[in-house]
């Protein structure tokens, strides 16, 4: 990977949180529809745990989003 591409991962990855690994990637680059299913795993017993103690050894957990409701940006 470039250092500059890594350096803006990093920057992402830290102002985000580590969950955003974990996204597929269509789903992270092209964003969602509502109503689209997308399944992943995430180490840990749930979102919240895996993004306030990222910790990859843990045991995985199936986890599936699926957007009900999209509304204008926040500026």
């Amino acid at each position: 990977m470039y250092l500059a591409v890594f350096r803006g991962y990093k920057k992402y990855v830290t102002k985000n949180g580590p969950f955003t690994m974990y996204i597929p990637s269509p789903a992270f680059f092209y964003d969602m529809e509502v109503g689209e299913k997308i399944h992943f795993e995430i180490p840990g017993a749930s979102v919240a745990e895996a993004e306030n103690a990222f910790d990859d050894g843990k045991d995985s957990t199936p986890v599936t989003i699926e957007p009900e409701l999209v509304g204008p940006l926040a500026m």
